[in-house]
């Protein structure tokens, strides 16, 4: 999860690298989850010197795409015009906020991009659109299992036992440029 975070971080940078305005839509702190994956972000940001402002941060989403709309259609009331870009806790809740930027009636926001992490199909979409989802951290079970076994095969056949405490596996960051070549996640 704080690798979601930080990978995140860089296709934020990649986007806006002179620095953006950004709303956090998360997840109670108290859920390890939200907790790294915002922590993975924000430190990532530090250590790179990133030149991001964020503007705001929600209350718990609860994973809900209802609730990403809700408070980003607040966000998009508060700030009109001064948010860049959207950091989701994940795909649901980034299309919530989709959703909203989509239905702003301002003309002020129109230029909004979301990172989320997931790979829902309706998220694969915008993506492919090009126009207000800049990507996902894609988070497919399939992914995740062969990544586990590959670890296993590693260290039962291979007798490669890593010497790090924790492993983590390659985690694609999908953008306009690879959509196609992903299956919905879930």
């Amino acid at each position: 999860c704080y690798l979601e975070g930080q990978l995140a971080a860089d296709l934020l940078h990649e986007k806006y690298p002179d620095g953006c305005n950004y709303v956090h839509l998360g997840q109670d702190t108290s859920d390890e989850v939200g907790r790294l994956r915002l922590a993975g972000f924000e430190v990532q940001a530090a250590e790179k010197d990133y030149k991001f402002e964020c503007l705001g941060v929600s209350p718990s989403c609860n994973w809900s795409a209802e609730n990403g709309k809700t408070y980003m259609a607040a966000f998009l009331t508060k700030f009109s015009g001064q948010i860049d870009a959207v950091w989701a806790i994940d795909d649901a809740v980034g299309y919530g906020a989709l959703q909203a930027v989509q239905e702003d009636l301002s003309g002020e926001n129109e230029k909004v991009q979301i990172i989320s992490v997931g790979g829902q199909e309706a998220n694969l979409n915008a993506i492919k659109e090009g126009k207000n989802y800049l990507g996902t951290i894609y988070q497919s079970p399939i992914l995740e299992s062969d990544g586990a076994m590959k670890i296993v095969n590693d260290i039962v056949i291979n007798q490669k036992v890593p010497s790090e405490k924790s492993i983590s596996m390659e985690l694609p960051v999908i953008t306009v440029d690879n959509a196609g070549e992903y299956p919905p996640a879930y």
